[in-house]
């Protein structure tokens, strides 16, 4: 979460690769508030954090929250797989953002 504020981009970071419904219902409250109701995630990129990143996505889909998923094991032909949100780097970045 600080890699990401140090190249400018907002984030709140769970701390883990499974979201509790309590922080869900806060980062949609938030999203809501701040971000026109998106949501972007970035849970680790591998196995345990593919598995919070589905229960996430189901859960802000419900809630009607714009969401997407950054990155996946799969997603940009497979660049990211094995990385965390705080090992990006600003080429990452631009990479993402394309």
């Amino acid at each position: 979460m600080v890699g990401l504020d140090n190249l400018g981009i907002p984030a709140l970071g769970i701390m883990s690769n499974r979201m509790t419904d309590m922080q869900g219902e806060k980062i949609a409250r938030f999203a809501k508030q701040l971000a026109s109701a998106r949501v972007n995630l970035m849970f680790d990129c591998e196995a345990s954090g593919v598995e919070g990143a589905k229960e996430a996505l189901w859960f802000f889909a419900e809630r009607q929250i714009d969401v997407r998923l950054v990155w996946s094991p799969a997603i940009h032909s497979g660049a990211f797989s094995g990385k965390q949100p705080e090992s990006i780097t600003r080429a990452d970045l631009e990479m993402l953002i394309q």
